[in-house]
């Protein structure tokens, strides 16, 4: 198989809670632990790197943040 373009993934879904709360949800690693990665080495912020860990299969990977707008969007490498 040959692969000509860079994988990449989008996800989206309706969440019925408010843009603030989820947003932050998704920056702040003491929330996001309790339903996605087990360890995150920091918040989320424009042109910030984190690690972000899943304990129970030994795997990290750096997250790196390229566009940040409160509330609105986070658009991330990982």
């Amino acid at each position: 198989m040959d692969i000509r373009e860079t994988p990449t993934a989008e996800a989206g879904m309706l969440i019925r809670r408010p843009v603030a709360e989820v947003f932050e949800a998704i920056v702040d690693p003491a929330i996001t632990t309790k339903f996605w990665f087990t360890h995150g080495s920091g918040r989320l912020d424009r042109g910030k790197e984190v690690r972000w860990e899943w304990r129970m299969y030994g795997v990290s990977t750096p997250v790196t943040v390229s566009e940040f707008v409160t509330n609105e969007k986070i658009v991330m490498q990982w």
